[in-house]
C-alpha cells in the first residue's frame, strides 16, 4: 500500500467559490483529482443540500461523489489506521470535524464544523502528524498534532431539535468498484471480529447522471 502522502502528492484544493462552500469544494478538489476536470460547485451544494446556515449536511456528502460515477463509503467512529488500510492505493478520504479559531482553541465551536481532505500521516507515536488540505487554510496544506486533532474530530447533529454528537466522521471516495468492494469487505469482516469498530454506510453511484469517464 503507497504512503498516502505520497499518493496525494498530485491532489490540490479546489478554491471555494462561496464562504462556507467547504463541501462542495472539498468534493470538487476530489472530483479534480479523479478526473483533471473542475467541478460546478454551486450544483454540488444544490444537489448536497447546501444551507447558508448549516453548511452541508455530512449525510448528504456522498451525493456528489456518487453523480458523477465515483463510490462512497461513509464511517463514523473511525481511526485513522483503519481508513489508511481501506483507501489502500486509490481511495481519498474526506473528514468532518470542528475548525478551531486562529488562536487555537474551540470557543463557539458549533459555528465551526468543517470539511477537509484528509492527506495521510507522519511521525510516530506521540509525535505523529496528521496531514490535511484545505483551501480555506493558509498554507493549504497544514498539519495537526494527531492527539490534538482527535480531540475535535467531531461534528454536532441537531436534528429534531435534538442535540447528538457525530464522532470520528470521514467520507471515503473510490473510482473503482474493485476497490470499493474491497472496503466493503473488509468493514464486513471487522465487524464481525471486532464489534466496536466503526459503522458505516455505503454508496455506489447513481445508476444515471453525466459521468466525467
Amino acid at each position: 500500500m503507497a504512503n498516502p502522502l505520497e499518493r496525494l502528492a498530485g491532489l490540490e484544493p479546489a478554491p471555494s467559490i462561496k464562504p462556507a462552500y467547504c463541501g462542495p469544494a472539498s468534493t470538487d478538489c476530489i472530483l479534480r483529482y479523479y478526473f483533471g476536470s473542475p467541478a460546478d460547485q454551486d450544483f454540488l451544494a444544490r444537489i448536497m443540500d447546501f444551507t447558508e446556515s448549516w453548511g452541508t449536511p455530512l449525510e448528504n456528502l456522498h451525493r456528489g461523489p456518487n453523480y458523477y460515477g465515483l463510490f462512497a463509503i461513509a464511517l463514523e467512529g473511525s481511526t485513522f489506521e483503519i481508513i489508511d488500510y481501506l483507501l489502500q492505493d486509490n481511495g481519498v478520504a474526506n473528514l468532518n470535524y470542528m475548525d478551531r479559531d486562529p488562536d487555537q482553541t474551540i470557543e463557539n465551536f458549533n459555528e465551526y464544523g468543517h470539511y477537509a481532505i484528509y492527506c495521510g500521516r507522519s511521525g510516530q507515536s506521540a509525535f505523529e502528524q496528521i496531514h490535511l488540505m484545505c483551501d480555506y487554510r493558509q498554507p493549504n496544506r497544514y498539519q495537526e498534532e494527531r492527539y490534538a486533532f482527535e480531540r475535535y474530530w467531531f461534528d454536532i447533529d441537531l436534528k429534531n431539535g435534538v442535540e447528538s454528537i457525530i464522532r470520528r466522521w470521514s467520507l471515503l471516495v473510490f473510482n473503482l468498484e474493485d476497490e470499493f468492494n474491497f472496503a466493503a469487505a473488509a468493514l464486513r469482516h471487522l465487524h464481525k471480529d471486532f464489534p466496536d469498530t466503526p459503522t458505516y454506510k455505503l454508496y455506489p453511484p447513481q445508476l444515471a447522471g453525466p459521468k466525467y469517464r
